[in-house]
């Protein structure tokens, strides 16, 4: 079963039973570890933030030749 199935299954519930239902899955997502693993790191952050002013700086540079 889908996703997709399951939801379109599910907003056929009452409304009282679709909001029992939704406090059902958020709680057991609550109970499970959380995964950092694919949080950025400072060092992260930093090289995006680099990046990007490289990028703001490049075109502004283009944008001033180009007038």
């Amino acid at each position: 079963m889908t996703i997709r199935e399951i939801y379109e299954q599910a907003s056929q519930l009452q409304p009282v039973d679709r909001l029992r239902l939704a406090a059902l899955i958020l709680s057991d997502i609550a109970t499970q570890p959380v995964d950092y693993s694919e949080e950025w790191t400072d060092e992260d952050l930093r090289d995006a933030t680099l990046a990007t002013r490289a990028h703001i700086e490049r075109m502004l540079a283009e944008e001033e030749d180009a007038a």
